[in-house]
């Protein structure tokens, strides 16, 4: 992939489910990224708090943001393979998703960007960013291992950053294996597939973002015995 100096059309996902109080500190975060054209895709699961409502006014307001209001995902992973495998990308030349409650490093994106020139998917550390302490530096960039897509994703989906063309091979995969939509986990899957398909993955260990831990994470750091059995 040729560096030039224009920035770079990327498209990024967000499955939203009322997001409260976090979902403006991280949209905020997406749309503030540097030296990139961003489009923010999000598809609301019904939420009941004012997170549909607050996501419209914003499409209104910028360009840069769509909102499916279409159907419906019935969970997190679902919401987000619903986006996956049918939101409009357009022209974006790298897709990547995003939780509704983080915080993104401002220069995350320009920096897989870079990667990706000579990767086709890559991922990264995070830190884990809790309310009663200081973050926690949170390591997935062990060597990769043969089989190792078996059994753990290549860190949180919200550090996924993948060429529109390895994307688009995924999606089709998925296409093609009704079964695969309903896995519950929809960044384990694109890791996994991406492994398959021989689609080459780079996992950086440099954190890209503030990994917000709550009582209402789906998946959360996998910290502790809990966690690592879930």
């Amino acid at each position: 992939m040729p560096q030039t100096d224009r920035a770079p059309k990327i498209a990024i996902l967000m499955a939203t489910y009322n997001g409260g109080s976090f979902l403006s500190t991280q949209i905020e975060s997406v749309l503030a990224q540097r030296r990139v054209d961003i489009r923010l895709v999000i598809a609301d699961d019904g939420s009941t708090d004012g997170t549909a409502e607050y996501v419209k006014t914003l499409a209104e307001r910028d360009p840069r943001v769509t909102l499916i209001t279409a159907g419906s995902g019935g969970s997190a992973p679902k919401n987000f393979m619903r986006l996956a495998l049918h939101a409009d990308l357009r022209d974006a030349e790298a897709v990547g998703f995003v939780d509704q409650d983080d915080i993104w490093l401002a220069d995350k994106l320009d920096q897989q960007w870079q990667l990706l020139q000579q990767h086709e998917a890559v991922s990264s550390d995070v830190l884990a960013m809790f309310p009663d302490r200081d973050p926690v530096p949170l390591v997935k960039s062990q060597p990769q291992r043969r089989f190792d897509f078996l059994f753990e994703s290549a860190g949180p989906g919200c550090t996924f950053l993948l060429r529109r063309d390895a994307f688009d091979r995924i999606a089709d995969a998925v296409r093609a294996h009704p079964s695969l939509p309903d896995i519950a986990a929809h960044d384990w899957l694109f890791y996994a597939a991406a492994r398959v398909l021989g689609i080459s993955w780079h996992i950086s260990d440099v954190p890209t973002m503030m990994y917000r831990q709550h009582s209402e994470n789906v998946t959360g750091a996998n910290m502790g015995v809990a966690p690592r059995a879930k």
